[in-house]
């Protein structure tokens, strides 16, 4: 779960240009559009870890495109990047969805900040499912165990119960 395809829309080419080439240094794999409608049908032939997002384009505001991610099942984490940035819209992006939002003009330094920032919450998300998978397992083994199953019949049993209250 590592962060190598990224997917960029912006209707700027200045700021694709200089993105993807950051991005490419990097030994990634990006791919840049300018349309709401480009990019959806990238979403919907290929699969990104990271999505470079501008708010205002041609064809709609690109924030809709959060909308669409959720319901992918591995959905790629999404950077909204504006030139006309508020809190409220910052705080809806990031309820939304978004990993980050971050405002035109920005710096390489920036972008490296985000480019490790989503590494570390991609590999966060890997360790939390491995735990997730370990408890199911573990949770199921003691289930299966004998005296865990011999409690579980005495506890269904109401003249055990009866018993077993009378006695503390």
């Amino acid at each position: 779960m590592t962060v190598e395809r990224i997917l960029i829309l912006d209707d700027e080419l200045i700021i694709r240009k200089a993105l993807e080439e950051q991005l490419r240094r990097k030994r990634l794999s990006v791919c840049s559009v300018a349309t709401l409608k480009d990019a959806q049908d990238h979403l919907v032939k290929d699969e990104f870890d990271l999505i470079f997002v501008d708010v205002n384009l041609p064809d709609g505001d690109g924030t809709e495109l959060l909308d669409r991610i959720a319901e992918i099942q591995d959905p790629p984490l999404v950077v909204i990047i504006t030139g006309n940035g508020t809190v409220e819209s910052a705080v809806e992006c990031m309820r939304s969805g978004a990993l980050d939002y971050i405002i035109k003009p920005f710096s390489s330094s920036q972008i490296d900040v985000l480019m490790k920032k989503a590494k570390d919450y991609r590999q966060l998300v890997k360790v939390n499912q491995f735990f997730a998978q370990e408890r199911a397992v573990g949770e199921e083994l003691i289930r299966k165990r004998a005296p865990v199953q011999q409690l579980r019949s005495l506890v269904k049993s109401p003249a055990m119960m009866s018993t077993w209250y009378r006695r503390t």
